[in-house]
């Protein structure tokens, strides 16, 4: 299943409703047993397991969808081992060893 949001009405915090399916999937899927189904090509029946690989994000995608953003601290690798530099004149934060 793949899941496009973008533009100005994108979920931001509100991911949870789209992924909200994916996830009750996932946890049927990952049971010791997984969901028996059938396999037309060897015509036979097969218990059928998955999990969740990757995911494809930008940075803000990666924010949302992972719930570690921390205001100051928004680096999703360091978490809160990170310093950072509020610049006024471009409104930006720096994020410093970056």
């Amino acid at each position: 299943m793949s899941v496009l949001i973008s533009g100005p009405c994108q979920p931001g915090v509100n991911i949870d409703v789209y992924l909200r399916p994916l996830i009750d999937d996932f946890k049927e899927l990952w049971k010791e047993e997984g969901i028996r189904v059938y396999d037309g090509f060897r015509k036979e029946h097969f218990n059928l397991r998955a999990m969740l690989f990757t995911t494809i994000t930008d940075i803000l995608g990666h924010r949302s969808v992972s719930k570690q953003s921390k205001g100051e601290k928004d680096c999703f690798h360091c978490l809160d081992d990170m310093e950072t530099v509020w610049l006024n004149n471009s409104k930006k934060r720096v994020y410093v060893r970056h």
